[in-house]
């Protein structure tokens, strides 16, 4: 068997921290401390700061992966933005019920995130150079796209907290549809 070269043992080293940090943060969340990460994957703490600047990049690293679940497209097609959006609130609904592990780790991740100011400032700094969501024709929005976005993902994430916190007869899918065809600009009843 082929010896490794340094660059790819460094890229072998680096998987295994990015794979045992996900691991307990899976079990025990954000605030794990990097003694936990490097004895989950049988490393030092030394191996960490050679593979990564520093903690919040490792647990950016991890975050990216894990924290924000599975990726909810949203539908894209001819139809009004408004029976888009009804769709896709349906869509978020049906998410936080299959998976609700994946919003409490997301959750978990915001709340890591606001706590550390200097994960806080990458993290903001990450997001303004994203570009609005390209599944949206800004024509189409009552909002510049930036703060459309906010708007969804805030509203989004505060239905999925009332529903897994108090269940579907308090945040039935029918409201997640409901407010979602609103954020189009749309007040007429939805259809399911």
């Amino acid at each position: 068997m082929a010896r490794l070269s340094r660059a790819a043992r460094k890229a072998v080293t680096r998987e295994a921290l990015i794979d045992a940090a996900a691991r307990v943060i899976q079990r025990e969340g954000f605030r794990v401390s990097l003694d936990e990460i490097a004895a989950e994957a049988g490393l030092t703490k030394g191996a960490i700061y050679a593979n990564f600047e520093n903690r919040e990049a490792l647990i950016r690293e991890v975050a990216e992966r894990i924290a924000a679940g599975p990726r909810l497209p949203m539908p894209f097609d001819e139809r009004p933005l408004s029976d888009r959006l009804e769709e896709f609130g349906h869509r978020v609904s049906e998410a936080v019920d299959r998976d609700p592990a994946a919003f409490i780790r997301g959750l978990d991740y915001f709340l890591t995130v606001l706590e550390n100011p200097a994960l806080r400032a990458d993290v903001a700094a990450r997001k303004k150079t994203e570009l609005g969501r390209e599944a949206l024709r800004e024509r189409e929005l009552p909002l510049p796209p930036k703060q459309y976005e906010a708007v969804q993902n805030a509203v989004g994430m505060g239905l999925a907290l009332y529903r897994l916190m108090y269940g579907p007869e308090v945040a039935p899918a029918s409201l997640f549809a409901w407010v979602y065809r609103r954020l189009a600009g749309d007040p007429s009843d939805i259809r399911s």
